[in-house]
């Protein structure tokens, strides 16, 4: 009875947010779903665990290990490819009907373009280019959903409405789950040999890593509403936010997601720094903030040998064994130039060996850089840093003209590069994120422009002696 009363009171309390949230002069369009549940499923799970979640044995997302397991992480799942697939393809209709935004935005970001070429390039010389050829898809998924948003005639109101339904919906249901639904909101954990918390997700880091989107986005929301004008229902959307905001904090503290929790922290004094005096509406101000907590991150990740700062989050100086792991990937990598080809390093014989030394069965390198390098080389990572410069620099010139998103673009932006120094999320949500903050959107505001000739009378403009005097 009392799961029953729960669950009851959990849909309630999406339903009412939803409500307060409402904003009826929004003008979003419904594409805005399309990146809705695109992300919903990056932050969660994939359609095939949904649907069988019911009756899956919860295993953290490990592996169970065999030249089985690593043929089932090739070939993936029929019933999500075909999801995504379709997700793709009305995607790509909807961005077809907004060719010419599309092929401004484009022309604005030629970096991006240039790295997905690169990557898909690099599948020519992969020992399995079907295998990276589907990740190249999924990740190009990112990319169209990205576009989608950006496309919209109200920028603002699209990316409040996306990080707002998302949150409403899994920060909810993940707390029902974990607290009421233990074979739903929790997995066993081989590190601690209990059950850890997971919620809607899968283990402890990626629902870490929901409440660190929708935290920010939280954050974002209250600050806009009660530093911005006085609009009807001001009120009312800052309340839903702010229980947003507190339920993922609660989550934040039951998760125990270290690099999640301090990128959220960082993300979000980010955020409130921007609008302050010194900094509010200064370019200069935003790098001083943008270099201070990047340069405060590589302190604490690669120039404090005692460990102090990451250890106040509750990790040691080998980031948890990560940089054991960086040793052997490194060892088995492939051309230093060239690579493996995308999404193809872990993969085949080399993840059977790599999986025969760890017995917990690691399927990434724990860090997007060094991902990056293994599957596509040093040319790939010096495209990468492009992308990355060019998007400040795109990030950068709207920094006035667009306060409002700018302050969530730079934090985004930053906590993109920060997360990737530990965890391989260039190609996950994380990557959906720095291509928002980073792909250059030209101003839709009209330009001062001289009058058009068919409005001057025919009369005056084919008379020079007229056109001279205004006559």
């Amino acid at each position: 009875m009392i799961v029953v009363l729960a669950t009851l009171f959990a849909c309630g309390v999406i339903v009412l947010l939803f409500l307060l949230d409402y904003d009826r002069k929004a003008k979003v369009s419904a594409a805005i779903w399309l990146p809705i549940i695109w992300l919903s499923l990056a932050l969660s799970r994939s359609v095939s665990a949904w649907t069988a979640a019911f009756g899956a044995t919860q295993t953290g997302g490990q592996s169970a290990g065999g030249v089985d397991a690593v043929q089932m992480l090739a070939d993936g799942s029929p019933l999500d490819r075909n999801v995504l697939t379709a997700l793709l393809a009305v995607g790509v209709l909807v961005l077809i009907s907004r060719q010419s935004q599309v092929l401004k935005i484009v022309q604005a970001s030629p970096w991006v373009t240039l790295f997905v070429l690169y990557c898909g390039l690099s599948l020519v010389w992969s020992d399995y280019p079907e295998v990276g050829f589907k990740r190249w898809i999924r990740t190009q998924g990112h990319v169209i959903m990205v576009l989608v948003v950006l496309t919209e005639k109200d920028r603002v109101a699209a990316m409040k409405q996306l990080l707002s339904r998302i949150g409403f919906l899994l920060i909810p249901l993940s707390i029902l789950f974990i607290r009421y639904y233990p074979t739903l909101g929790r997995y066993y954990d081989i590190w601690v040999f209990r059950p850890s918390p997971s919620g809607v997700a899968t283990n402890k880091n990626e629902l870490g890593m929901l409440c660190l989107v929708c935290g920010l986005g939280a954050v974002w929301r209250l600050i806009l509403e009660f530093q911005g004008p006085r609009l009807a229902g001001r009120l009312r959307r800052a309340v839903s936010q702010l229980a947003l905001l507190a339920m993922t904090v609660w989550l934040f503290y039951t998760a125990n997601s270290a690099t999640s929790l301090a990128c959220f922290l960082l993300g979000s004094g980010l955020i409130f720094a921007r609008g302050l005096g010194p900094f509010a509406k200064s370019k200069k101000g935003a790098h001083i903030l943008a270099g201070a907590t990047l340069g405060l991150a590589f302190t604490a990740l690669f120039l404090d040998s005692s460990g102090l700062l990451v250890s106040l989050v509750g990790r040691d100086a080998t980031l948890t064994g990560r940089t054991e792991i960086w040793d052997v990937a490194l060892a088995l990598s492939g051309n230093p130039l060239t690579g493996v080809g995308f999404g193809s390093y872990w993969h085949g014989e080399r993840l059977k060996k790599i999986w025969d030394i760890y017995w917990f069965h690691p399927v990434q390198a724990h860090s997007g850089y060094l991902e990056m390098y293994l599957n596509i080389g040093f040319i790939g990572l010096a495209l990468l840093a492009m992308v990355i410069l060019a998007g400040y620099q795109n990030l950068a010139k709207g920094f006035r003209q667009d306060m409002e998103f700018g302050r969530l673009k730079l934090a985004f932006f930053v906590v993109a590069i920060i997360y990737n120094a530990t965890e391989a999320a260039f190609g996950g949500s994380i990557w959906f994120l720095l291509l928002l903050s980073i792909i250059a959107v030209p101003s839709n505001r009209p330009s001062a422009a001289a009058p058009k000739m068919e409005q001057i009378p025919l009369e005056v403009a084919t008379d020079p002696m007229r056109r001279t005097v205004g006559i």
